[in-house]
């Protein structure tokens, strides 16, 4: 009897039956000649860092399986909603086994929607199906909170050009953070993945140099999608023009020695005292980092 691959592959079993004084009967099929092992099967999820990926755009979730011949594969979203595969290659690895690539296309809306992606793989002799699940997007708190910062160490030990973005409360999976000088994107976009119970995260960059302008002010993002996206308010124009104000602080007594008090406000100011003698006295300063990025030092 000859038996089309087609459906051999598919496990059909088939019987061949001889009757003499008696009847005997034996069968065969797929299955019970080669077994199959449990299928592999590696999930990848759309990622942010997917240079195409805007709001309007389609997303790529890929499966790839090792299984039978003749497995079907399927995609479930949510736990209940199966879709069929935009695309699917197969390539035969060995004569009972072959690799497949199943690729679900979704809209970037329709993805941020999610709350898990399943690749679920059939095959022929089992009875139960083997999957894969991978969480969809986590849902941010509501006070999450992004701020833009310059650190104090760098302004007192280093050249001061260092940004920092701070975000509290944000949900884990991946994220980028992003930082502009007035909407121009400085250096690279970082990618953080961020682990499950871990809810803040630090990002830092040197300020280049063709950026350190007075006119610029600074902000940073955090973003989970296409849509999905937190800006700090910019600071202030933390190269601008620096200040100074001199005060003459009131004595107690007319015996007490006259105080004077100087503040410098900018990037990074140094404060000098120049009397009439010419060289002033050596006085300790404190410094500090305002709101709006820039340092304030006082003596």
């Amino acid at each position: 009897m000859d038996v089309l691959l087609e459906e051999w592959n598919k496990g059909k079993e088939f019987t061949c039956q001889v009757t003499d004084l008696r009847t005997t009967t034996k069968s065969t099929s797929a299955c019970a000649a080669h077994p199959s092992a449990k299928p592999l099967i590696h999930l990848e999820k759309p990622r942010l860092s997917d240079p195409s990926l805007q709001p309007d755009s389609v997303v790529t979730a890929s499966c790839v399986v090792k299984a039978a011949l003749s497995s079907v594969i399927s995609w479930v979203l949510n736990g209940n909603e199966e879709k069929k595969a935009s695309a699917e290659q197969k390539n035969r690895q060995t004569s009972s086994t072959e690799l497949t690539v199943s690729n679900l296309t979704l809209s970037a809306r329709e993805w941020e929607q999610l709350q898990s992606i399943t690749c679920r793989v059939k095959q022929p002799c089992d009875e139960k199906p083997e999957e894969k699940t991978v969480n969809g997007l986590e849902s941010a708190e509501k006070d999450l909170t992004v701020e833009i910062r310059r650190p104090l160490w760098d302004v007192l030990n280093g050249d001061g050009a260092v940004l920092e973005c701070s975000a509290r409360n944000v949900p884990s999976g991946e994220l980028s953070v992003t930082f502009q000088a007035n909407q121009t994107l400085l250096g690279q976009v970082q990618y953080v993945d961020l682990p499950k119970g871990q809810n803040s995260l630090t990002a830092r960059i040197t300020v280049p140099a063709q950026h350190r302008e007075k006119d610029n002010s600074f902000t940073c993002k955090v973003q989970q999608s296409p849509s999905k996206q937190w800006t700090s308010d910019p600071t202030g124009k933390i190269f601008g023009d620096p200040s100074v104000e001199l005060l003459l602080v009131p004595s107690a007594g007319k015996s007490e020695p006259q105080k004077l008090l100087c503040t410098g406000t900018g990037f990074k100011p140094e404060i000098k005292w120049l009397p009439n003698s010419g060289k002033g006295p050596v006085v300790p300063s404190k410094a500090m980092i305002q709101a709006d990025g820039r340092m304030k030092s006082v003596q």
